[in-house]
Formats: C-alpha cells, sequence, structure tokens
C-alpha cells in the first residue's frame, strides 16, 4: 500500500517573491495550504513562473483561521509579516529562518530607504 510522507500530510506554508513591475512593488507571497513549489503569476506585462523560497507547517491557529482551503496572502514589507506571523503564533526560531531571507528578497520599504 502507498503511503504519504508524514510531512505531506501536513498543512504547508510556502513563501514566493515576486519582484516588483512597472506598476507594481515588490511582494512576498505566503501560500497557506500551498500544493506546490512553483506557481504561475498572470501580470500585465508578462506570466511569471515564481518558485518557494521557503516552507513551513501551518501553525494550529494558522488552521483554525484559515481550514484547508488554499489561502494566498501578499506582504509588501517585512515587518508587516513578522508582525502577521507573531499573530499567527509562528515559532520564533522559524520565523528567524524566514526574516534571515529578508536581504536575498528586497521590498518597498528596503529600497526605498
Amino acid at each position: 500500500m502507498k503511503s504519504t510522507h508524514p510531512e505531506k500530510q501536513k498543512v504547508q506554508v510556502s513563501y514566493y517573491y515576486m519582484p516588483a513591475g512597472h506598476d507594481r512593488k515588490a511582494e512576498i507571497i505566503q501560500i497557506i495550504n500551498s500544493d506546490s513549489w512553483c506557481i504561475e503569476v498572470p501580470t500585465r506585462e508578462e506570466d511569471l513562473e515564481l518558485f518557494s523560497f521557503f516552507q513551513r507547517i501551518a501553525t494550529v491557529t494558522e488552521i483554525a483561521q484559515f481550514g484547508t482551503s488554499q489561502t494566498w496572502r501578499i506582504f509588501t514589507s517585512w515587518e508587516a509579516l513578522e508582525e502577521d506571523h507573531h499573530l499567527y503564533q509562528v515559532d520564533q526560531d522559524i520565523l528567524a529562518i524566514l526574516m534571515a531571507h529578508r536581504g536575498n528578497y528586497r521590498l518597498s520599504e528596503e529600497i526605498a530607504a
């Protein structure tokens, strides 16, 4: 009998970076109940294929809030993402690993500074 790896049975949260476009700020896309390492995002200029740069297991609070449906959440600042993740009780060690990506994926508040 074929079985699924235990980590695949848990609710996955994936993060993607969408760079700034003509009339669009750079964004971090967080997908709760993510089932793919790659997503396609249509834009005015072109369709973008984005690859996940970070994955983690959803918190109990996120599962209670978002259930089993796939939910896309958009962040245009690392500060907003960090505050949100405190509210949803993301483990501090996991959050620190995610925030370490900040230097690789610049958002508008870093670019403007």
